[in-house]
């Protein structure tokens, strides 16, 4: 949880508070798109996965992605394909 919450999304509006692109006005002026896009959201929320996952702390073998992938896939496959496929 303090990976996922603190580690990734709160580093990431820290940092974003301090770049030459904050505001609506300078997201614009160097052709950013806003903190509300779904690819935004979908991107940080993968991130902030790995990021907890590479500090889960239990050992190196608890360090890959196996069950993320796993979910992955599946939510992947049922998009394209109906309950009985």
């Amino acid at each position: 949880f303090v990976a996922h919450e603190i580690g990734t999304h709160l580093l990431r509006v820290v940092n974003d508070e301090i770049q030459p692109w904050r505001g609506s006005s300078g997201r614009k002026k160097f052709n950013l798109h806003s903190h509300s896009t779904r690819e935004f959201r979908e991107t940080e929320e993968g991130l902030a996965t790995i990021n907890t996952v590479l500090h889960s702390g239990g050992g190196p073998k608890s360090r890959y992605l196996f069950r993320e992938a796993l979910l992955y896939y599946a939510c992947a496959k049922a998009a394209t394909l109906n309950f009985v496929e």
